[in-house]
């Protein structure tokens, strides 16, 4: 499945940093895990200029390898570039549209392709790739 879940050419790796040529955006290669706050907080701590990607920086990383997502690829992101991507949802830094509550933040699931809600306010986890523009 490596060579379907991978798309040749678009991201060149640097250490813990990959570069996506596509969209010029600098990405941490190892996932963070904690909370919405502490995620924030280790993606200012992982180097100049690097965040929590919003909803559109998040969506240019589904793995659209061969013209489109593949279904057989698990997680849907490109495997080579963002080896050992875990099970579970990432962190998106905007509020979802479903909800006005302040306390909710979005998150992104690349096993399913899927946004949901996460509450940032009760100690909810999950995993996070900071982004930075390309340095």
């Amino acid at each position: 499945c490596a060579s379907q879940c991978s798309i040749p050419g678009r991201y060149r790796v640097t250490g813990n940093i990959v570069y996506d040529t596509s969209t010029g955006l600098d990405w941490t290669r190892t996932a963070l895990n904690g909370t919405f706050s502490s995620a924030l907080a280790q993606c200012s701590q992982a180097g100049q200029g690097f965040v929590l990607p919003h909803e559109a920086e998040m969506l240019s990383l589904i793995n659209t390898a061969n013209g489109g997502i593949s279904s057989s690829c698990r997680p849907k992101i490109d495997q080579s570039a963002f080896p050992n991507t875990p099970a579970g949802n990432f962190w998106v830094d905007d509020h979802p549209l479903s909800t006005d509550d302040p306390n909710y933040c979005e998150a992104y699931s690349f096993s399913d392709a899927t946004f949901l809600d996460l509450s940032q306010m009760d100690g909810t986890k999950a995993y996070a790739y900071c982004m930075r523009t390309h340095q």
